[in-house]
């Protein structure tokens, strides 16, 4: 019953944007075949999850993770262009206003920004925090990742930048504190695969800036490199709260942690292919950069065999978990305690999802993050509260 339910409420959705008709209904498996465009390559979205070889296609279709993700990307199933004066007019009504910075040359890159409507009042004294969420995908597909509903509800700037270069990037940040009015004690970024890789190198060259990052990502920060020593020490005396959601069934992403990737489970070639080992050791690093004790390899093979689902999806002992469904989905939480007592580390597994980007990520995301701030004159990481699981 729920099955159609659901159905039903997509179908209802759809028919809204006028992607079918009465005489031709389309179940939810044709939407995904014909209406949602795969945004890493050719073909849909359907075309690349089948490929995808331990992903259960027919079941995330038919949970509520299939209808989420086309109410996601309704307004991309319906316009082509992201300026279109409807999709400006959708965002108007939510109370944003969605900013289109073109131009794209050796300086200037393009980028899209959200301002809730009363930051940009002429008697307005608040300041609000802004998050980067880097897209790795043009940036009106992007703007379907529900970081741009997540700037509606909570009233928050979100920028979604064409730029990857850091330096690109925080020219970019200085340019927005002085156009809008940001908190600066609370800038957040966000990545998904390489872009997570370039949020965790803005991290680490800026930490001075950053109240703390999402990744969808590998925990390495400079693509398949560790970082110098140096750099690991200083960030460590900051700290850096760092969420890490990423799906059981990601190709590129290990986890568990205490599994090793090879050529059976990754198709991608030799610079996608790590040890149990080396896995292990890069969670170590964001560990000693948040002050976590570290993680023995014993201690996370053994990870394995826990009593505990959430150790045994995550692949390492954790300090704290619990297991929420989100759109039909499991997601299992893993924190870690900081040796001040404060969680500033989660990795979070989500059963049946592969190498993709999911509205409720941008929520799962902020309900971490939002609990941080970064002192602006003594630039330690702080926060007000003990954060929730």
């Amino acid at each position: 019953m729920k099955k159609y339910l659901a159905i039903i409420t997509c179908l209802a959705i759809v028919f809204s944007m006028g992607c079918a008709t009465a005489n031709e209904p389309k179940s939810v498996k044709e939407l995904f075949k014909t209406e949602l465009p795969n945004v890493l390559g050719s073909g849909t979205l359907y075309d690349r999850f089948s490929a995808v070889k331990k992903m259960d296609l027919e079941r995330f279709i038919n949970s509520g993770q299939g209808e989420a993700l086309l109410k996601s990307y309704a307004l991309q199933i319906k316009y082509k262009d992201g300026s279109d004066p409807e999709v400006i007019k959708y965002w108007k009504d939510k109370g944003i206003k969605k900013i289109i910075f073109g131009g794209q040359n050796k300086y200037v890159h393009q980028y899209v920004a959200y301002v809730p409507v009363e930051a940009l009042e002429e008697d307005n004294t608040k300041k609000f925090p802004l998050i980067f969420n880097l897209p790795h995908a043009n940036l009106f597909q992007a703007e379907g990742r529900g970081y741009a509903e997540l700037a509606a509800k909570e009233r928050l700037i979100v920028v979604i930048p064409s730029a990857t270069n850091i330096e690109e990037l925080m020219r970019l940040y200085v340019k927005m504190t002085k156009v809008y009015p940001v908190d600066k004690s609370r800038f957040y970024m966000t990545g998904f695969s390489y872009t997570g890789f370039r949020t965790t190198e803005f991290a680490m060259r800026h930490p001075e800036v950053v109240a703390g990052i999402a990744i969808n990502s590998h925990f390495w920060p400079f693509m398949w490199e560790m970082p110098e020593p140096w750099i690991v020490d200083r960030l460590a005396k900051l700290n850096m709260p760092i969420v890490k959601h990423v799906g059981n069934v990601d190709f590129g992403v290990p986890v568990p942690i205490n599994k090793p990737m090879d050529d059976k489970t990754n198709p991608k070639g030799k610079d996608h292919l790590h040890t149990a080992e080396e896995n292990i050791d890069r969670a170590n690093m964001w560990f000693k950069i948040n002050n976590v004790p570290q993680v023995s390899y014993q201690q996370a093979f053994a990870a394995a065999k826990s009593k505990n689902k959430v150790e045994r999806e995550i692949g390492v002992p954790v300090s704290r978990s619990k297991i929420e469904k989100i759109d039909g989905t499991e997601y299992f939480y893993g924190d870690f305690k900081s040796k001040d007592g404060v969680y500033r580390t989660r990795i979070i597994s989500m059963d049946n999802i592969p190498h993709y980007v999911f509205g409720s990520m941008a929520e799962v995301t902020w309900d971490f993050l939002k609990h941080f701030q970064r002192d602006p004159v003594t630039k330690q990481s702080l926060t007000n509260n003990e954060v929730p699981l």
